[in-house]
């Protein structure tokens, strides 16, 4: 359960931007996971903090910087072994083909992202995964709301409707958080 603890600690600091931190925490999360033998749950929660400070790390870095290749090699190995271990723990899934998507997004592959938009999309819907489909939701609004995205529609839907129906499952499970995000994303447009 310790480990458990520093791996949404790192999380938490790698989604707020605090990478000091989020590398801290995960490095007591990383000794604890060396000395036992970690059930897929736990596994998989380790490996979406691991993904995750790797994500952040590599947004900080510099397309020019030696190491780049490497620490984008290594996120995507990473990421790879999260959707692997997640089919066979299904709550996490959905949210390791939204990491997914939003490395393709990085990466400017928009067929790729779209593909995993949608696995992540009907994969929450399958499995009734409301917050993580709620922010798959938002990152495929956003996505398809991009100018430079080439298509602009998935499923049938359009980023404004997709923002709207993460909107709309962000005030009914009263994620505060999320909701200020999309405030904020809505402002900028």
């Amino acid at each position: 359960m310790l480990m458990t603890m520093y791996c949404y600690k790192s999380q938490t600091y790698s989604l707020t931007g605090d990478i000091n931190e989020a590398k801290k925490a995960f490095s007591q999360a990383d000794k604890l996971i060396d000395h036992h033998k970690i059930m897929t749950i736990y596994y998989c929660t380790y490996l979406l903090a691991k993904v995750k400070l790797e994500f952040a790390e590599l947004k900080e870095m510099a397309v020019s910087d030696r190491n780049f290749m490497h620490q984008l090699k290594k996120l995507i190995k990473t990421s790879d072994k999260l959707i692997s271990k997640s089919k066979k723990m299904i709550g996490s899934l959905t949210e390791a083909y939204l990491i997914r998507a939003g490395i393709h997004i990085f990466r400017q592959q928009q067929k790729k992202a779209l593909k995993y938009l949608q696995l992540g999309i009907s994969t929450g819907e399958k499995h009734n995964g409301r917050l993580e489909l709620s922010r798959t939701y938002f990152e495929t609004g956003k996505f398809l709301s991009d100018p430079q995205t080439k298509q602009n529609q998935l499923n049938g839907l359009s980023g404004n409707d997709y923002l709207e129906k993460a909107k709309a499952l962000f005030e009914e499970m009263d994620l505060q958080w999320d909701l200020e995000q999309y405030r904020k994303y809505v402002e900028g447009l």
